[in-house]
């Protein structure tokens, strides 16, 4: 069973959405092809970013510049688009980031973005890592409102 990261009831309550928008499900491939790019992120050291890919021509560029093999994974941008956060390089292990509800509003939508550090009282690996999340949403018409939720790892959401 897959656990939800954040409490759709209580971000109902807060921000008062006209609807949540859903997550295709695809078996978890997309994620799966995302994972080939992972060690580029950190090898070429990209600034912390927010993304949000509605077309396959934007897709294929982020993927090129950091694939080897160029081909980005399939996305039907006619119904879906991609969002990609980069936390950047970070000098130790114990950071993540995790995409939360993508949230319609009036005004476009709203990502909940979980950005999950280590606590200051526990040892961490000294070792350069690029934490990264990708998810695969329903189409979403821009502009998106970027919302970050900090927290400890192993700590609360960041469980």
């Amino acid at each position: 069973m897959k656990r939800q990261l954040f409490s759709v009831s209580a971000l109902l309550a807060l921000t008062q959405p006209l609807a949540l928008l859903a997550q295709p499900d695809d078996g978890g491939q997309f994620d799966q092809d995302f994972k080939a790019i992972a060690h580029q992120l950190v090898l070429l050291n990209p600034q912390a970013q927010q993304l949000h890919f509605h077309d396959a021509q934007q897709w294929q560029a982020f993927w090129t510049r950091f694939a080897t093999d160029g081909s980005a994974p399939a996305v039907d941008f006619r119904r879906h688009d991609v969002l990609v956060v980069l936390l950047g390089n970070q000098g130790s292990g114990g950071y993540a980031v995790r995409i939360g509800p993508v949230v319609s509003t009036a005004h476009g939508a709203r990502v909940t973005v979980l950005v999950c550090r280590p606590a200051s009282d526990t040892a961490q690996l000294a070792v350069v890592t690029s934490p990264y999340a990708s998810r695969l949403i329903a189409k979403t018409a821009p502009p998106l409102r970027w919302v970050r939720q900090d927290g400890i790892s192993g700590k609360g959401a960041c469980r």
